[in-house]
């Protein structure tokens, strides 16, 4: 074990009356990716605390104090109190016993010291311990890792991968967030145990995952790594190497995909649309004159598209927003304002959505050919456009109208079936500078739909 008394710590002000009082009456530290990304100068708010009280003392301790405290995993040991507002995991000092389903030990018992607690954690990068007043605690050589920025297992690393299989997943996704590379035994235990991904619940997974895809070092995750992502997608595979032997193309599928990831924003939605927006290419490909053709790939991809979000239990509107932008990906737009409003009123297109199908279509495009990436230029052309038209507060969907169907219904229509298709009509007619969107002129074109429909 080594001890550094020399490192210090900035704490949120928040967490420390909460410290001091367990550590008067215990022993508390604070440990886990507080400390990792406080050493390395990323942003480090989520505080946790490792404690040797038994939690019911914890709990009586905090509640004494005046705080509110949520027995969160008391069964664990692990309790959350709010300290002004803010959540903070205390957990007793633990022991974890053997694993037997590759995902939680069949017992986990007290431990006695931060030593004994910081030997069941993942990774050592993850096994560090600190005290404003006692220093570090290192027993596996977390600090000189995180300097040299390597990713290594407490212990032996097949063991610790085996013993749950969400470490596996774990590690890529920080190597990804940390720019770290993997240590060389817990690299081959990454992709000798691969498997163990398909035992985990779609909900740790998509967790993990957007974490991973929105990291620094994503792109060279994705690119050392697909056979162990086909756990979580396995439609990937069959991107790997997949030639597209076309003047507009000097990738293969799996490696275009992988500049196209890197090259937008770092949020889940467009990453995944990014990472799967070419899925469906291998299953569509034809060759013709020796020039590959992937006619239908979109509505491919859409396919698996659905799969996959089906799979990991993606959010009902995250999922949706996902296949708008799959499907969509290699839509032409005038980039004008008549062309923009006009794709727009064909779905249930948001400008916020929208935004992120041209961050989608440039990316894509600056992944083609060198001599074939112009297109990028065109989606960032139709973020101005946009820009613009939201600026004068143009219309893009009926609740931009002035009115809605509780006006038509006060004006005296009746309501049904066709009172959408006349708001779908009023839209249209705005939208192409025929009408004004005003309550008025709207009411009394209403009136003209509805007398032409019953005639």
């Amino acid at each position: 074990m080594t001890r550094f008394d020399d490192i210090r710590l900035t704490l949120p002000p928040w967490c420390i009356p909460v410290l001091t009082l367990l550590d008067a009456i215990g022993e508390a530290w604070v440990v886990g990716g507080f400390v990792r990304d406080a050493l390395i100068g990323r942003a480090a708010d989520d505080v946790d605390i490792a404690c040797s009280l038994p939690a019911a003392e914890s709990m009586q301790a905090l509640s004494s104090a005046g705080y509110t405290v949520i027995p969160t995993g008391i069964a664990h040991g692990t309790v959350t109190a709010l300290a002004y507002g803010h959540p903070l995991e205390i957990t007793t000092f633990r022991k974890d016993g053997r694993y037997l389903d590759g995902r939680h030990p069949e017992s986990i018992s007290t431990a006695s010291t931060i030593q004994a607690d910081l030997a069941r954690r993942d990774f050592t990068v993850n096994a560090l311990a600190w005290h404003p007043e006692r220093g570090m605690v290192d027993p596996f050589g977390g600090l000189g890792d995180l300097e040299c920025g390597i990713l290594r297992a407490v212990g032996d690393a097949s063991t610790r991968m085996q013993e749950d299989g969400l470490r596996v997943l774990r590690a890529l996704r920080f190597a990804s967030q940390l720019g770290f590379s993997l240590e060389s035994d817990t690299e081959a235990a990454v992709h000798a145990h691969a498997a163990l991904i398909d035992s985990l619940s779609g909900e740790r997974i998509l967790r993990e995952m957007n974490k991973l895809l929105c990291g620094q070092s994503v792109g060279q995750i994705l690119r050392s790594y697909p056979d162990v992502l086909s756990h979580v997608v396995p439609e990937i595979a069959a991107c790997v190497g997949f030639p597209q032997t076309t003047k507009y193309h000097c990738y293969d599928v799996w490696e275009h995909t992988i500049h196209v990831v890197e090259a937008t924003p770092p949020e889940p939605l467009v990453r995944w649309a990014a990472l799967l927006h070419d899925s469906g290419k291998p299953a569509t490909h034809f060759m013709r004159d020796g020039v590959s053709h992937f006619y239908g790939h979109p509505e491919e991809s859409l396919r698996i598209t659905r799969r996959v979000a089906t799979r990991l239990r993606m959010p009902k509107t995250f999922s949706e927003q996902l296949c708008l932008l799959v499907l969509h990906h290699d839509d032409t737009i005038a980039p004008d304002e008549r062309g923009i409003s006009r794709f727009m009123r064909k779905g249930p297109w948001t400008p916020e959505l929208f935004f992120t199908l041209c961050d989608l279509k440039a990316a894509d495009a600056l992944g083609h050919a060198p001599n074939y990436q112009g297109r990028a230029a065109e989606a960032i052309e139709m973020m101005g456009v946009l820009s613009e038209m939201l600026s004068r507060k143009e219309p893009f969907g009926r609740r931009d109208l002035a009115i809605d169907g509780n006006d038509l219904v006060s004006a005296g229509f009746e309501p049904g079936p066709d009172m959408g298709r006349v708001l779908r009509t009023l839209l249209d007619e705005v939208a192409e500078d025929e009408l004004p969107n005003e309550r008025e002129a709207l009411l009394a074109r209403a009136g003209e739909l509805y007398e032409e429909h019953e005639s």
